[in-house]
């Protein structure tokens, strides 16, 4: 799936959440890095991931129009729910999916579609 409103925990480890994910996770385990697992002393907090959002949207909009030029015709139906439908809520899960993305991934080609 692709993250809708990515934020990152502010506990030095550079790991981006669901924001939903994220708050649901806290509002249980308000001192646990879901990550690492880790006891901190005081209630965690988090911020925008401004980087990682902007990245997904310019990757959708590129993948949306492929998709219209007809450049992409064998985009799976889960691909293209989440291109066109970016602000549905997602279904909760018990642990929030984390999104860490090495320096070197960064630099990989990517896909045609």
């Amino acid at each position: 799936q692709v993250m809708r409103d990515p934020v990152v925990l502010l506990t030095g480890a550079g790991v981006s959440y669901e924001r939903w994910a994220i708050e649901k996770w806290l509002s249980k385990n308000p001192r646990r890095d879901p990550y690492t697992g880790k006891d901190h002393k005081a209630n965690l907090k988090f911020l925008h991931n401004r980087s990682l959002k902007a990245s997904i949207d310019r990757w959708r909009k590129k993948m949306l129009d492929k998709a219209h030029l007809g450049l992409c015709p064998d985009l799976d139906d889960d691909t293209a729910e989440a291109l066109h439908d970016a602000d549905d809520p997602t279904p909760s899960r018990r642990r929030p999916k984390a999104a860490v993305v090495p320096k070197t991934q960064a630099t990989r080609p990517e896909p045609a579609c």
